[in-house]
């Protein structure tokens, strides 16, 4: 797990900090945990270094060995790597709820199974979570609109041992 410490050491290294607590962007950070504000960021300035830290994923991501990384964002590119696999699916959820991640959690199963969930399910069960709602009241409206998105993305993440790469790219 990377701390607020850690991480701002790292900075000292020439790596973007990127974070967030209780959804708000770490003071003396980059960047906050916002996919519209990374996706800006990176349009200016190619990013080659990051480390992030969040209240609930990446503590999640630092007890396991290697994670795939699934949203609405790339939903069929990880049940089409995860076919035929066995797999644990993890929901994390945090202080806000758990309703948005497992939504995509069932999504993910069901795709696994041959089923697909129409994505305006999808896209209620992330909108009106409590997550989402308390994102929205501290200022992150298009991120919540941006994360409703289903299948935006071709691209599975892969965590392992404190990295994340882009494993597989569909198509």
């Amino acid at each position: 797990m990377t701390t607020i410490t850690e991480a701002l050491n790292l900075k000292k290294k020439k790596y973007t900090t990127a974070g967030e607590r209780k959804g708000l962007k770490i003071s003396g950070f980059d960047l906050g945990n916002s996919p519209v504000e990374l996706l800006k960021a990176i349009k200016n300035n190619p990013i080659k270094k990051m480390v992030l830290t969040t209240s609930n994923l990446t503590r999640v991501l630092a007890h396991c060995e290697f994670a795939y990384i699934c949203s609405s964002l790339n939903l069929t590119a990880v049940s089409t790597l995860l076919q035929e696999k066995k797999v644990n699916i993890v929901a994390v959820g945090g202080p806000h709820g758990v309703v948005e991640d497992l939504g995509i959690a069932l999504a993910l199963m069901m795709k696994l199974k041959g089923i697909t969930l129409p994505n305006a399910l999808i896209k209620k069960m992330i909108a009106h979570s409590t997550a989402a709602r308390h994102l929205i009241t501290i200022g992150y409206r298009e991120d919540v609109k941006f994360i409703t998105q289903v299948d935006k993305y071709k691209v599975v993440p892969l965590y392992r041992k404190g990295v994340v790469t882009c494993f597989y790219k569909q198509g």
